[in-house]
């Protein structure tokens, strides 16, 4: 069906109507009377003429826009999104007897037969932490899958990137959604059709995986390593789970796990053994045995494990000393691994108290003391300090090896202090000052997922919801880019957005700081206590695992890199954290960083090389090698400044555990949500999906726009007219 529609710009029609009729008025009244007289035809013919130059004159003068409507049918065009997830290396049945292929290989099947799909157009993408195109079957290879499935964010992707839109989207995935936010949420979702096809099944055989493995303490020379593993299990198992652990490939231990419990859960048990001379170790932990296949992926774990010569020591400084600075003690000194000593500066003079047992009189520390400490709490009216120590706490931090934690009560401007403690806070350069104010009543947040993995430990990776309401916390609180937010106060409401920071960490080149920017942490504490004593550890295990990660900072070295994770889980990407801290840094330096490792014959095979150009001044740079599979890997960068070349390097692991190998069943929740909203379907496996085969023919209405003024033949239509008029009337001998 076709239509042709007339549109008139800058005038409404009656005006133009009253025109067209003047029009003809004015070429009627030109050949209502000739000489030498015409004939009534030959009088019509040239006042037509007359009439159609003069309107199609008038119409270019309203400039109209001819508009060609026609239907055509076009294949449809299909988007396929399959998901490139850990979790999709599980197989697609764990049923005796059953398939035992995984279920990146069942969605690869299923997407080439899309593919060759006759009569239409099928482009495939893989989704995991963002959305990509794919290029051949090596695009879900393996080696390239990632750590996490955010489906919400294809869909946003794919809605708002170039290109045609889709008529209808196939989403291939397990379910096992666990980032970004529901798909639903997503402006222009409702608008598609999401058919989905759920591949893989739960275990009916119950089975073992090793999920956790964590240090119970420091490790010291001539003491003990201690190591607490947690197993999980797919349904009812009894008996014993043996576990070996390896130390650099060599076997110091191993522990028998009793399985107790019913149904799905957890068991753990503690491992220890003699620890070694002090340094840094590979360390993995491994079920015996072989089991079904989910254990077969995911039971072991790798551990980076640092042995240390000596405890190590904490002050707590402060000058307004008040319930957070005592439960923060408690906190530290609650490890037997550590020395924690509190120096109070008081009106009556300064007092200190080691280990608990009383304040005698004393005085700041020295250079001397600060030497051998490792960790530094700064508490109270930051300002009213004396510069002597603050130039000492910058002077020791230029050592590198060091921790700082700042935790300010009453208004804090980070300009007041020294510069090379300021460039260390967490706060963006040149931040001016916080003040404080009242907390929201509303409960307060731990954030256990940052790209430093500092409160992994807490909670796997998830939130800590539901923590007491704090007293006071900061205004204006800015951020450098590096920093990381491990704490958050409540919202002021829903339109309010996320709560101020209250707990904020920041890496720099030999130190690490932390910045707590609330007060009535100490609740956190007491009030989980009253309701559980179980959950009341939470606290001090916070502090424990900030602690350990503030300590865990090396000496300053001219260049600085180091991985944000040494041990990172399967389909974690592989980024570096460096700083050069030579002076100066000249504009255009280069930074060329290398990923390797050792082969087979001992040679070595560069696997990745990435380049970053430092702006004037910038000292901190990220490199990011993106996603590797399981292995070891060593690092170099090398830098120039001035004569010289910096160099540093290093290790990290990619170990083949990761989040999404923990819970191996499918989940058909979110899709069946998703394709019952959008009109789609929801098919269980590659066997059941022969109807999502079928491409449908695609029926669109296709408009074809003329503007009459742009168009050269209407001029040549113009001239052939009144060329035909002239010669009609030179017939006539017309005047």
């Amino acid at each position: 069906m076709s239509e042709l529609v007339l549109n008139i710009r800058h005038a409404a029609m009656w005006p133009a109507s009253v025109v067209a009729l003047a029009v003809m008025v004015v070429v009627w009244w030109t050949y209502r009377r000739t000489y030498p007289p015409l004939s009534a035809g030959y009088r019509l013919l040239l006042a037509g003429l007359r009439s159609v130059v003069v309107l199609l004159l008038g119409l270019l003068v309203l400039e109209p826009l001819v508009a060609l409507s026609t239907e055509r049918n076009r294949p449809e065009r299909l988007a396929v999104l399959v998901d490139r997830s850990a979790s999709m290396l599980l197989p697609v049945s764990s049923r005796p007897g059953e398939s035992a292929d995984s279920r990146l290989n069942a969605a690869r099947e299923f997407s080439g037969m899309l593919a060759t799909a006759r009569d239409t157009t099928v482009t495939i993408f893989g989704f995991g932490r963002g959305l990509a195109e794919l290029e051949g079957e090596a695009g879900l290879d393996e080696r390239n899958l990632e750590d996490r499935t955010d489906l919400a964010g294809a869909l946003e992707q794919l809605r708002s990137g170039a290109g045609p839109g889709w008529d209808r989207v196939v989403v291939i995935s397990d379910g096992m959604v666990n980032a970004g936010i529901d798909p639903l949420a997503v402006p222009g979702v409702s608008g598609m059709r999401v058919d989905a096809v759920l591949i893989g099944s739960r275990p009916v055989v119950a089975d073992l995986a090793l999920t956790g493995i964590e240090q119970v303490a420091p490790a010291y020379e001539d003491g003990e390593v201690e190591l607490e593993l947690t197993i999980a299990r797919t349904g009812e198992v009894r008996g014993l789970a043996a576990v070996d652990v390896f130390l650099d490939g060599r076997k110091v231990a191993e522990r028998r796990v009793t399985l107790a419990g019913e149904g799905a859960g957890m068991n753990s048990a503690r491992v220890t053994f003699d620890a070694p001379e002090a340094g840094d170790y590979w360390l993995r932990a491994e079920i015996r045995g072989g089991g079904e296949e989910w254990s077969a992926l995911n039971n072991s774990r790798l551990f980076r494990l640092r042995v240390r010569k000596s405890r190590r020591t904490f002050l707590l400084v402060s000058n307004s000393p008040d319930w957070d600075l005592t439960f923060a003690a408690r906190a530290l000194a609650a490890n037997e691994d550590w020395e924690v000593e509190m120096v109070l500066a008081l009106e009556n003079g300064i007092r200190r108290s080691k280990a608990g047992r009383g304040f005698r009189p004393g005085g700041m520390p020295a250079a001397a003391e600060l030497a051998e400490t490792a960790l530094v709490v700064l508490h109270g009216k930051i300002h009213e300090f004396g510069r002597s120590l603050l130039d000492r706490l910058a002077a020791r931090a230029g050592e590198g090896a060091f921790a700082l934690v700042v935790w300010p009560a009453g208004d804090f401007n980070p300009r007041a202090l020294p510069s090379g403690l300021a460039s260390l806070l967490p706060s963006a350069p040149g931040a001016g000052a916080i003040v404080p104010v009242e907390a929201p009543q509303t409960p307060a947040r731990l954030l256990t997922r940052d790209r430093y993995g500092v409160l992994d430990a807490l909670a796997g990776g998830g939130a800590i919801d539901g923590l007491p309401p704090l007293t006071t916390v900061y205004r204006g609180v800015q951020l450098a880019r590096s920093a990381e937010v491990l704490g958050r106060a409540g919202s002021r409401g829903p339109l309010a957005g996320e709560g101020p920071p209250v707990l904020s960490v920041r890496p720099t080149d030999g130190v690490r700081c932390a910045l707590v920017t609330a007060q009535g942490l100490w609740r956190w504490h007491m009030q989980r206590q009253l309701s559980d004593p179980e959950e009341a550890a939470l606290y001090f295990r916070m502090w424990r695992e900030l602690a350990d990660w503030l300590t865990s900072a090396e000496k300053k070295s001219p260049l600085a890199l180091a991985p944000q994770r040494e041990v990172l889980s399967r389909g974690m990407p592989v980024r570096l954290e460096g700083t050069i801290s030579e002076e100066p840094v000249e504009t255009g330096t280069v930074v060329r960083a290398f990923l390797w490792q050792t082969g087979g014959t001992g040679s070595l095979d560069t696997l990745a090389v990435r380049t970053v150009s430092l702006a004037g001044g910038e000292r901190e740079f990220t490199v990011d090698f993106g996603v590797f599979p399981p292995g070891r890997y060593n690092f170099t960068a090398e830098a120039s400044a001035g004569a010289d070349t910096l160099r540093a390097g290093g290790e990290l692991a990619v170990e083949p555990y990761s989040p999404e190998l923990a819970e191996p069943g499918p989940d058909s929740t979110l899709l069946a949500a998703l394709c019952a909203a959008t009109g789609g379907r929801l098919v269980r496996g590659v066997e059941q999906a022969g109807e999502l085969w079928s491409m449908n023919q695609v029926t669109e209405p296709v408009t074809t726009v003329i503007a009459l003024a742009r168009t050269s033949w209407i001029y040549w239509l113009l001239v052939v007219l009144l060329a035909a008029e002239w010669v009609l009337r030179r017939r006539k001998a017309l005047s």
